[in-house]
């Protein structure tokens, strides 16, 4: 199978990946090795949110470890020595891509420069750009894809051709069937969840451009972000923030969604010069939560975001 992550085969790449897997196997040498979850095969993803759907499909035959702690901003997380070490050592990595992991694209790229399987999931499933067109050879792809519970089901196929090519034995596209039908009855549930909320009142406000995807699905538009563009590490002028006050008055939005965990001191801003204020309502975007709450899968997850929306909607 064609690996799919952006191949750097240069020789900077490879003495990159063996200077920082060396040293990372000697640490991770002297530490506690995190108890296995499952046997056989063992996979890393890079987010909380892959790593579910990776769990979903392979159950109980293979070790799946999310590199990224519930709560973590992927935009923002830089790999420790031990989790590079994790990933070079690896049956399969499996990523979002399109810019998502911003602090681990140089460990991914060498990665797969020095054989590695690295598995993207987002370029393979219609990536689309914040306008709604085709991206890829622009590279600037919305990242959000797992926001869209139909993009998640192809996405859950790519992973079992992955798994195929290491363990041709295992019906692994069986059990990629078995959570696409999961993932068909969220949609079905978050539809039902948002048909209370009326045409004119399907607006939308984020926090930073996340919703895209969600959006087209379920028929809603998204008017504008406080930070523009797909990445929380954006840096709006003070112009950009009173646009989008203006807009929200002119257009009388009363909600901003924020990702759980989110700062939101740019939020608030926007929020206070909205007329009669606005309320910030957090949702589960870029990571899922713990095993204690309630968005602890990704079909809950999205679910709960979705009663999320539409009650502050309403």
């Amino acid at each position: 199978m064609q690996n799919p992550w952006r191949q750097i085969g240069s020789t900077r790449a490879r003495r990159f990946l063996v200077v920082v897997v060396t040293v990372s196997l000697m640490l991770a040498a002297c530490s506690d090795a995190e108890p296995p979850d499952g046997g056989g095969l063992v996979i890393v993803a890079t987010t909380t949110i892959w790593a579910d759907v990776v769990r979903a499909i392979v159950g109980t035959d293979a070790t799946v470890r999310s590199l990224m702690p519930p709560g973590t901003d992927p935009h923002e997380f830089q790999p420790s020595s031990e989790q590079v070490a994790a990933m070079a050592t690896a049956d399969l990595v499996v990523a979002n891509g399109l810019g998502l992991e911003h602090g681990l694209e140089k460990v991914l790229d060498a990665l797969a420069a020095d054989g590695q399987t690295v598995l993207a999931i987002g370029p393979l499933v219609d990536p689309r750009s914040w306008e709604g067109t085709s991206c890829l050879e622009e590279n600037a792809c919305d990242p959000h894809v797992w926001m869209d519970p139909e993009r998640v089901a192809a996405g859950a196929f790519q992973i079992a051709d992955a798994l195929a090519a290491i363990d041709p034995e295992t019906d692994w596209n069986g059990r990629a069937r078995e959570y696409a039908a999961t993932m068909e009855t969220t949609s079905d549930d978050m539809a039902e969840v948002l048909s209370s909320v009326p045409p004119e009142l399907r607006r939308l406000v984020t926090n930073h451009d996340s919703l895209r995807y969600f959006a087209d699905r379920f028929g809603f538009e998204v008017v504008g972000s406080v930070i523009p563009g797909g990445t929380s590490l954006g840096n709006p002028s003070s112009s950009d923030l009173a646009d989008l006050t203006a807009v929200m008055n002119q257009e009388q939005i009363g909600v901003i969604f924020t990702g759980a965990g989110d700062p939101v001191v740019l939020a608030e801003a926007v929020a206070g010069g909205v007329e009669g204020g606005a309320s910030i309502v957090p949702l589960f975007i870029g990571s899922l939560s713990g095993p204690e709450d309630q968005a602890s899968s990704l079909a809950e997850m999205l679910r709960i975001d979705a009663e999320r929306i539409a009650g502050a909607l309403q």
